[in-house]
């Protein structure tokens, strides 16, 4: 556990479900690069998603430095800050269920209450999947 600041990101908001994740997340990744190459904020960072809820409604984006110049359905938002449960998972993304089930035990182990949503930020791409790192954070209540 451990407490984070906000990150700028500019995102999209698309409803998927968890059979059409890839299918919802690959192009809606892609309309945001499109933005951010035609507006190039003053930097890019890495890939985010995050999970809004259980459905999942998902803001999908890119780490930025402001300013945006938003536009279509991409605009600017933030990661959330505060309390967090969190690992980091190395490894193929079709193994990343594991690390997000460790995190949600560690959390009941803990007695430590989420308080909505959870995020990814993935690493830098690798051909090699066992090379691939993507972060993973569940935000808590501040009281347990």
């Amino acid at each position: 556990m451990e407490t984070v600041d906000a990150q700028a990101i500019a995102v999209v908001r698309r409803p998927a479900t968890w059979a059409t994740l890839e299918q919802v997340i690959t192009p809606a990744m892609a309309e945001v690069w499109a933005r951010l190459r035609a507006f190039p904020p003053a930097a890019t960072g890495r890939n985010v998603i995050i999970y809004l809820d259980s459905a999942p409604m998902l803001l999908i984006g890119v780490e930025v430095q402001p300013p945006l110049i938003a536009g279509d359905s991409v605009y600017l938002a933030s990661t959330p800050s505060g309390l967090v449960a969190t690992t980091l998972h190395r490894g193929p993304y079709s193994e990343l269920p594991a690390a997000h089930r460790a995190i949600r035990e560690h959390c009941i182990k803990a007695r430590r209450a989420r308080a909505g949503p959870w995020w990814e930020v993935y690493g830098h791409w690798n051909e090699d999947p066992a090379q691939l790192v993507t972060e993973i954070f569940y935000l808590l209540r501040a009281e347990p």
